[in-house]
């Protein structure tokens, strides 16, 4: 089994995030991370997930998450593009940024990665 990135173009709701970790579920993936982050468009997520699976298995995945009705567009990714590191980075940077902009949060810098409480 090798790791692929599939990142998904969703309408943000209140219920959105939670239908897409659903079906990873149902179906039993190794889901190894997940990232949202706010689309370019108002009322658009983009919502990124590292899956552990083989290459029928991660179809079958890319297929399942189409189906969603809030989905609007999923795309497999290859590991090695320079655009999946991209994506990635600025998923994480930008999580910390927003978190560390809600009053009384703190960010942690005890070790390489960012903590925030």
């Amino acid at each position: 089994m090798s790791r692929h990135i599939v990142t998904c173009l969703v309408q943000n709701g209140p219920l959105a995030l939670a239908r897409v970790v659903g079906v990873c579920v149902q179906r039993r993936y190794a889901v190894e991370s997940i990232i949202a982050i706010p689309g370019q468009d108002p009322g658009v997520i983009r919502i990124t997930l590292v899956i552990e699976a083989d290459p029928l298995r991660i179809t079958n995945a890319v297929r399942q998450l189409d189906k969603l009705v809030e989905v609007l567009r999923v795309d497999l990714l290859s590991p090695a593009s320079p655009v999946t590191c991209e994506l990635l980075l600025a998923g994480a940077g930008s999580a910390v940024d927003e978190a560390a902009a809600y009053p009384g949060s703190q960010t942690l810098r005890s070790r390489p990665t960012s903590l925030i409480r």
